[in-house]
């Protein structure tokens, strides 16, 4: 679904799994994601312990990856149809505020529908 977003955008969207990635652990996972690559890398997670693993944490700083970690409510909807169109709902601010970050950032992406705003930045 993203991919065909990413269509008409100036950046690619690829899944984890659409990269032949999937079973790679995340510290190595954040280095394939940003090598060589130009311009900013935004993962999107529902992993947000992440932030808590000091070794994820300082691995993310070090390549400058930007985590956006979906709060709780991403987990526990499990309609792929209502995930989807809150991350369609989503897309514009999660951009915006990825563009404005820091390398290195954390964004929090909350699973409500109405008041979008900001995404809540983490320290990790």
């Amino acid at each position: 679904m993203l991919a065909e977003i990413a269509k008409a955008e100036p950046y690619d969207i690829a899944s984890v799994v659409s990269l032949g990635l999937r079973g790679t652990k995340d510290t190595d996972l954040f280095r394939l994601l940003t090598n060589g690559a130009e311009g900013r890398n935004i993962l999107i997670t529902a992993d947000a312990a992440m932030k808590r693993r000091r070794h994820e944490a300082a691995a993310i700083q070090d390549t400058g990856l930007i985590v956006v970690v979906c709060a709780r409510g991403w987990n526990q909807e499990r309609d792929i149809f209502r995930r989807g169109a809150m991350l369609l709902q989503w897309w514009r601010q999660i951009v915006t505020c990825s563009e404005d970050a820091l390398p290195g950032t954390f964004l929090e992406l909350p699973w409500k529908s109405r008041g979008i705003g900001k995404l809540a930045r983490w320290k990790p």
